[in-house]
């Protein structure tokens, strides 16, 4: 996590397919090309999260931002042997969540 922010909680997730939507309507997803990306993802920048729920058993997450966007993680079954989303805290923790409902809990700096 060098040149990060420090004291930030930071959420990644690879081979996992996502949306953002506003109420009902999609406005972007992880399989739209990278400009459509880019445009569309800063509408929640520097927005605050109000709600963050993480499925059971498919281990999604739906997080709401000011009550009026929703970014919705689905995880699918991967070969890679990946996890789907990894959540880092401001303790230099790190909690990596993957297929089966394996999950771990570690400090950050393990990962090197």
């Amino acid at each position: 996590m060098a040149g990060k922010m420090k004291g930030a909680w930071i959420l990644g997730a690879q081979a996992t397919s996502w949306r953002l939507s506003e109420n009902t309507e999609t406005i972007v997803t992880s399989s739209d090309k990278t400009e459509e990306i880019k445009e569309n993802i800063s509408l929640i920048e520097k927005t605050t999260i109000t709600q963050f729920d993480i499925g059971f058993p498919d281990l999604g997450i739906t997080m709401s931002f000011n009550e009026k966007y929703k970014l919705i993680l689905m995880p699918d079954v991967n070969d890679y042997d990946l996890p789907y989303w990894e959540l880092f805290t401001p303790e230099q923790m790190v909690l990596k969540v993957g297929a089966d409902a394996i999950w771990s809990y570690v400090s950050s700096s393990s990962l090197v």
